[in-house]
């Protein structure tokens, strides 16, 4: 009696410690494991650039488009190549694909509910139904004497609605898979501005270059006439004995220097116009003669702009909106360490008659649930976590190689612009003086002291150094852009 006695005891135990475990329990079916840390910035970024880059004022950021930096022609060309461009639609596919994997991640959240209405003939041996222990009353002989088929058929009329499975998020598994989902859809967004971006940089830098060889070309036929008329003087002094012929053939061969290097300008000319029809879609580049009047000052951005800016980056934001996918990812492993609990339903009507398909004794319904207990395959779970943990760990690394990799460009860029323009105020006090020496020769030609070569010359040394300001120039515009890439500028300018 003693032993039967102490078995309500034991339970009493068992409920009150079950009791005393509920509270925990709710507490920790409220939170999310591995919840994502919004803590991602760099703290490591110094507050802003080397000040010895001669700060220029104060521009916001959101007051400078890259429109301002080019006419309209240009800037039609570039729209245009942006709306065709092969590796934004590849972005754009890619963006669409996340959202359609969010869209099916938000549905795996929701129970699954499927509804089914459908009727069946049935046959079933006799007594095992009514309609069949009737018959076997009524007609005795004639089932036993005629051999009557020990059968029955009846109709069978249902409707139901049955919920899938439905997986209890106490853990936070599900939570997180959305999390990481959502952070995947904006990392695929602005990783097709960050594009965007690189393509803008790309194609303003091709028109830059074709007005550079533009400008080159123009030079170098300049060259190669002047050269020409040294070559006539030099021909007319050999036959009067006052030179000897190696300055006639040195004259050729730099004649022969020009052409080559036109046929190069024309090849690369030709490359690059190439490369814009492919980036538009179309032949754009044919009808726009790029020239250094098509393009603007340089923006003069403040070299002590704050680095934070760098946060704004669409590529940063990108590489962040991936590190906080992998946490996400992270958490739902570790959630899966844990047991899962699944419930399953069903209601609906079922009836011989269906006049009486939705009586109240046509009624069914059931329920149940699963639990899953992570007992035999703990360590293929484990391994995922670790898995995830390493992912995790190589996205923040990209992060900060991305935030690095930012700041070095901005600090390029400051510098590019701050050295090019140095070199172009000494370059045109260069032009200046050979523009002086230009004056004064012809000058002297023309009171008969010297003879036209020496204004040839000058006229050759001033078109030299106009040619390799031309290129600084190139430089320049090509750098202020990179100022306004390397800081996020953006796509869509208000």
């Amino acid at each position: 009696m003693s032993r039967y006695r102490a078995l309500p005891s034991e339970r009493q135990k068992w409920f009150a410690g079950v009791r005393l475990a509920a509270p925990f329990l709710l507490l920790l079916s409220g939170c999310t494991i591995g919840k994502s840390s919004d803590k991602l910035r760099a703290g490591a970024l110094p507050p802003s650039y080397d000040t010895d880059l001669q700060p220029e004022g104060q521009i916001p950021r959101n007051a400078i488009c890259w429109r301002h930096l080019v006419t309209d022609d240009i800037a039609r060309s570039v729209t245009q190549a942006l709306a065709h461009s092969d590796d934004v639609a590849v972005a754009s596919a890619r963006l669409d694909q996340a959202e359609g994997l969010l869209r099916q991640r938000l549905q795996q959240n929701r129970p699954g509910l499927e509804t089914t209405a459908g009727t069946s003939i049935n046959r079933t041996t006799t007594g095992a139904t009514a309609a069949g222990a009737l018959l076997e009353r009524l007609y005795p002989e004639i089932s036993k004497d005629i051999g009557i088929p020990n059968t029955a058929s009846y109709p069978l009329y249902e409707t139901r609605l049955t919920m899938t499975e439905f997986e209890v998020d106490l853990w936070g598994k599900l939570r997180n898979l959305t999390a990481a989902a959502r952070n995947r859809v904006l990392a695929e967004a602005w990783n097709r501005k960050a594009i965007e971006l690189a393509l803008l940089r790309e194609l303003i830098g091709l028109h830059v270059r074709l007005a550079e060889i533009s400008a080159q070309r123009e030079a170098t036929l300049t060259l190669r006439s002047l050269t020409a008329e040294q070559s006539r003087i030099s021909e007319q002094r050999e036959r009067i004995g006052l030179e000897n012929g190696v300055e006639v053939f040195t004259r050729e061969d730099r004649l022969h220097t020009l052409d080559s290097t036109l046929a190069q300008l024309s090849l690369e000319e030709a490359t690059l116009r190439h490369a814009l029809d492919a980036l538009s879609g179309g032949t754009a580049s044919t009808a726009i003669q790029p020239n250094f009047a098509q393009f603007a000052g340089a923006y003069r951005l403040d070299a002590g702009l704050p680095s934070t800016l760098l946060l704004q980056r669409p590529d940063i934001l990108s590489a962040e909106y991936r590190v906080r996918a992998a946490q996400g990812d992270v958490g739902a492993a570790r959630a899966m360490l844990f047991p899962t609990i699944r419930l399953t339903g069903l209601f609906g009507f079922a009836s011989t008659e269906l006049d009486s398909l939705f009586s109240g004794n046509a009624m069914l319904a059931t329920a149940g649930g699963v639990l899953d207990l992570p007992i035999f395959d703990l360590a293929k779970r484990r391994a995922n976590v670790r898995l995830n943990q390493a992912k995790a760990a190589e996205a923040f690394a990209l992060y900060r190689k991305a935030v690095r990799g930012a700041f070095r460009d901005v600090s390029d860029a400051l510098a590019a612009r701050r050295w090019y323009d140095t070199q172009l105020q000494a370059g045109d006090r260069r032009i200046g003086a050979l523009a002086q020496v230009e004056r004064l020769s012809r000058t002297r030609e023309a009171a008969g002291l010297d003879d036209g070569r020496a204004t040839i010359a000058a006229k050759q040394d001033l078109i030299a150094a106009q040619a390799q300001q031309s290129a600084l120039r190139a430089r320049e515009i090509e750098t202020s852009l990179q100022v306004y890439v390397s800081v996020g500028g953006p796509i869509q300018c208000s």
